[in-house]
């Protein structure tokens, strides 16, 4: 009997999940058997079988939802990652010490040493005493006008001294002391030396200009050579 009322439980289950209906629980507790009994069980078995008939009618007649079958997503392989490429440290660049250029110092540029110009030797003046010649005494005396301009040279002994002239007696060549002509000498923008006296030895450089005239302590009339002195000296 117990293991009817188990089944039952499980019939009544079984019906409720096809037909969504709350089962009937199975009687906690079958009565005692009396003479319907038998009758009863077997009016429930029918009325089970018979539902249990009827739902499974139910269920093969009614159409089963498709089920749709799901699309075949392909499962991408997945991509290779490429591997890292080493990327090189940055390379040890050599500290080298930077040599020193050293500036090149500046050839000064000589300066041209101009070239010193020659001091041209001073000329020799030439002695103006050089252009005075010697001249014959007589000759002079004899023609005194054809020696005017003629630069002379003469030398006589002074015998008397007047305002802006004086007078020497030239000896003659060969002659005695007292064979002497008589000389007047200007000194026209001439200076005389200093201790120019009488009886004093003189050397006369000058130019003829000819003779002069005038008479002498006895009152004669005499003529004289006449010489216009550049340069007197003592002797």
């Amino acid at each position: 009997m117990k293991q009817f009322n188990a089944l039952l439980a499980v019939i009544g289950l079984l019906l409720g999940a096809y037909t969504g209906t709350t089962p009937v629980a199975a009687p906690t507790s079958i009565p005692a058997a009396t003479s319907d009994t038998a009758a009863t069980e077997a009016a429930i078995a029918a009325t089970v079988r018979v539902r249990i008939v009827a739902d499974i009618a139910s269920t093969q007649a009614a159409m089963p939802t498709s089920t749709t079958t799901p699309t075949d997503t392909r499962t991408p392989f997945p991509t290779d990652t490429p591997k890292p490429t080493n990327t090189p440290g940055p390379t040890d660049t050599p500290s080298t010490t930077p040599t020193i250029t050293r500036t090149p110092t500046k050839t000064l540029v000589p300066t041209r040493t101009p070239i010193p110009t020659r001091t041209p030797l001073p000329t020799r003046t030439p002695d103006p005493r050089s252009l005075y010649s010697v001249i014959d005494i007589r000759q002079l005396d004899a023609y005194p006008d054809n020696h005017i301009g003629e630069l002379i040279r003469l030398d006589g002994r002074v015998f008397n001294i007047g305002q802006d002239f004086f007078q020497i007696m030239v000896r003659k060549p060969g002659g005695y002391s007292w064979d002497t002509v008589a000389v007047i000498i200007t000194y026209i923008g001439t200076t005389l030396p200093r201790g120019l006296y009488e009886d004093t030895n003189v050397r006369v450089y000058g130019k003829v200009m000819g003779s002069m005239e005038g008479t002498n302590a006895f009152g004669a009339t005499i003529r004289q050579p006449w010489v216009n002195a550049d340069i007197v000296e003592l002797r």
